[in-house]
């Protein structure tokens, strides 16, 4: 009987509670997702404006990140910057000159009949301030980006620019040539850049650093590379304002960059000029029919001469 009833007991005691397995958890939302869904539903523009002035200026660094992540459309860029109420940030359509294919632009062997500019680098005694190895790939690359650019309708020139620049005017020395489009002109620099290494202290340079305390022993040594770049300045950036060699691409590899964006210069200059041209096509110097500063003008002297003829009408009368 007694076993009997233990059996009954552990039959009817109670089983213990078993754990419901909770619902999973949501992905929280990276930075970048939520920035492109508030731009979606904000219509393409927002402005961050944070209580803290840290926090706002944390947000050129989130766009930053945001356009290394590869989760913005092929089709969309995003734009940012400080405006008067805070950091504006925008997602615009892409442009179609970035969508564009760009043909290729070919580069001789070697140059059996060079381009009149070419002939008048060439024509100088230090031409164009580049060691002998690379000077003749250099005239290559200005061969094909001249003809490139002249089939296309474009004029280029010889620059009055012959040597090496001085250090803290690379971008901004005298041209080497010069493509002008749609009257823009763009300046052109070819550069040699430049091969850093660790510099070894003389024996000379160590005593004259211990004999006098203005002396400064350089960190590091300076050669010329084989490497290139190109330099332009004039008119509006759009893709680029320099291309050089690098590891992934080398300078022929990035001609069909540089052609179009002459193109662009020009088609931006011209946009810019197309207003000038209808304010000079109408009467009035802001374009429209009479501006502010014109009607003040005319009232003042219509109300001058309507003195003038009261004076003399009242003249006229007292004889």
């Amino acid at each position: 009987m007694a076993k009997s009833k233990k059996s009954s007991a552990k039959a009817v005691a109670p089983m213990p509670p078993q754990r419901t397995s909770s619902p999973p958890r949501k992905k929280a939302k990276t930075v970048t997702e939520q920035l492109l869904e508030d731009l979606a539903e904000a219509g393409g523009r927002i402005v961050k404006r944070e209580a803290s002035g840290r926090e706002t200026e944390k947000w050129p660094i989130r766009v930053a990140a945001a356009r290394r992540s590869g989760k913005i459309p092929a089709t969309k860029e995003l734009h940012a910057g400080w405006c008067r109420d805070g950091y504006e940030i925008r997602l615009v359509d892409t442009p179609a000159w970035r969508l564009a294919s760009l043909p290729a632009v070919p580069v001789p062997a070697r140059l059996a009949s060079p381009h009149p500019v070419v002939k008048a680098l060439q024509s100088h005694p230090e031409p164009i301030g580049l060691t002998k190895p690379v000077q003749g790939r250099a005239f290559r690359l200005i061969h094909a980006l001249v003809t490139a650019t002249q089939r296309l309708g474009y004029v280029s020139a010889a620059g009055v620019g012959q040597g090496v620049p001085a250090p803290h005017r690379r971008r901004n020395g005298p041209p080497h040539f010069t493509i002008t489009a749609q009257g823009q002109r763009c300046d052109f620099l070819i550069l040699q850049e430049q091969d850093r290494a660790e510099h070894v202290p003389t024996k000379k340079e160590l005593a004259d650093a211990e004999k006098h305390s203005w002396v400064r022993i350089p960190r590091y040594d300076y050669s010329p590379a084989e490497r290139l770049k190109i330099c332009v300045s004039g008119g509006m950036t759009h893709r680029a304002s320099a291309w050089a060699d690098s590891a992934a691409r080398s300078l022929e590899d990035q001609l069909p960059e540089i052609v179009p964006e002459v193109g662009l210069r020009g088609d931006a200059a011209d946009r810019k000029r197309l207003p000038i041209w209808k304010q000079h096509g109408r009467s009035g110097c802001c374009g429209k029919p009479r501006c502010e500063r014109q009607r003040s003008t005319t009232q003042r002297h219509s109300a001058s001469s309507a003195s003038r003829r009261k004076r003399r009408h009242g003249s006229t009368q007292r004889a």
